[in-house]
Parts: C-alpha cells; sequence; structure tokens
C-alpha cells in the first residue's frame, strides 16, 4: 500500500512540475518621472509573452491617465483626474517587439487623457511565438503644459468603461493577458525665490572659486621672485 502511494504521489508532483503554473502574458506601464510643463515627453509600456499558444497576432490597447481624466464625453467617472495628455502613440517603435508587422496601428479613440488603438499583422507577418521579457510595444507621447506635480495613476483597462488591453493571437482573438498600472511623477516647478536663491548661491560659488585662482596664481607668482 505504501509503494503504491508513493507512485501515485511521484506521478502527481511529476504532472504538477511539468506542467506551467502560470502563463506569464503581461503588459504594463514604465513608471516614469516627468518634466512640469514640457511636451512631448516618453512613457513607454512593455510586454512579457512566454511563447504559450496561440501566437501573437497583434495588440489593443486602452491607455487611461487619471482614469482618463474630466472628459465629458466619457461621462462622469468616479476618481478620474486631470493629469498629462496623451498626444500621440507608436505600436511599432524600431526596438519593439511587434516592430516587424507591416500593418498600420488603428486609432479607435482618443481624447486628452485616453487612447484607444490596434494593430494586427498582415497577411504577410508571421505571428510571433518566440518568447519575449519586458521588451518595448508601445510608446506613448505625453504633454505635462498646465498640469499640477504629483502622481498620476496610468492604466490599461477601466470597468466603469467597459475597456481593457491585450495581445491579440488566433486571428485577431484577444490573449488572457495580465495588466499592470504605472505612475507618472510630475515634478514640481521651482519658486520664484527658489530661483533666485538657486541664482545667488551659484555667482557666489564662481565668486569664490575665480578668488581661490587668483590667490592661488599669486601665492605662486611670490614664490618665484
Amino acid at each position: 500500500m505504501i509503494v503504491r502511494f508513493c507512485a501515485v504521489l511521484a506521478v502527481v508532483l511529476l504532472s504538477v512540475v511539468s506542467s506551467p503554473l502560470h502563463a506569464a502574458i503581461i503588459l504594463q506601464i514604465e513608471n516614469t518621472g516627468l518634466q512640469a510643463n514640457t511636451p512631448n515627453q516618453l512613457v513607454r509600456i512593455l510586454g512579457t509573452y512566454d511563447g504559450t499558444l496561440p501566437a501573437v497576432d497583434g495588440i489593443l490597447l486602452n491607455v487611461l491617465i487619471g482614469l482618463g481624466g474630466p472628459d465629458a464625453s466619457l461621462g462622469p467617472l468616479p476618481g478620474n483626474v486631470d493629469g498629462p495628455n496623451i498626444t500621440s502613440i507608436n505600436l511599432k517603435p524600431a526596438a519593439g517587439a511587434l516592430s516587424a508587422f507591416t500593418s498600420s496601428q488603428v486609432l479607435n479613440l482618443q481624447t486628452d487623457q485616453l487612447i484607444q488603438v490596434e494593430l494586427l499583422r498582415a497577411d504577410a507577418n508571421a505571428p510571433i511565438s518566440a518568447p519575449f521579457t519586458n521588451q518595448l510595444v508601445a510608446e506613448l507621447l505625453v504633454d505635462t503644459t498646465g498640469v499640477a506635480a504629483g502622481a498620476y495613476q496610468v492604466d490599461l483597462a477601466n470597468g466603469s468603461l467597459g475597456i481593457s488591453s491585450n495581445f491579440l493571437g488566433g486571428v485577431g482573438g484577444a490573449i488572457a493577458t495580465t495588466l499592470n498600472s504605472g505612475t507618472l511623477n510630475v515634478a514640481a516647478v521651482p519658486e520664484p525665490g527658489s530661483l533666485l536663491l538657486l541664482s545667488i548661491v551659484g555667482i557666489a560659488v564662481v565668486a569664490h572659486r575665480w578668488r581661490a585662482i587668483r590667490r592661488a596664481v599669486f601665492e605662486y607668482g611670490s614664490r618665484q621672485l
């Protein structure tokens, strides 16, 4: 009886070890520090794919900053925040996981803080079956002009709007994808008084160094006499 139990246990353990416990298919926003009052700042979206079938045929992205922001067309959303604006998105950056796809990305929706876009491979492209980890899949350009300093959450889905993001496979079908939010940290603009203080300190440092150089030159000349 003991021998039989051990044999059954060995088979169970072998089946657990030989089968994947979790399919690592992930999209995530990279946490990014942003300058204040500055357009065209880069935010990266990274992807991980473990090679599980179906192979990747494309991608659907829904990116929301501050839950989509206070845009009237979206209706009232609890917790939405006025934050950085999305000005453009690129699903085929040169070093990206999907850069070999020759089809053009299709823009479905864009407001100041929400963008919905998809990319499907052309028939001439082979689907992506090789695994990749934390590889670039898209680049956002954002504008912080007039945006208050602070941390702004970026999501890849919103249940209230019924939208989500995922890799596409099996002729455009959705592949179950884990979505990880990120944070954009907008730096504070220095107060005028702080700028004046920094200027004064900078002038003082330069003056001190100049006096030190003059003193060193004078002492060296005195030694030569």
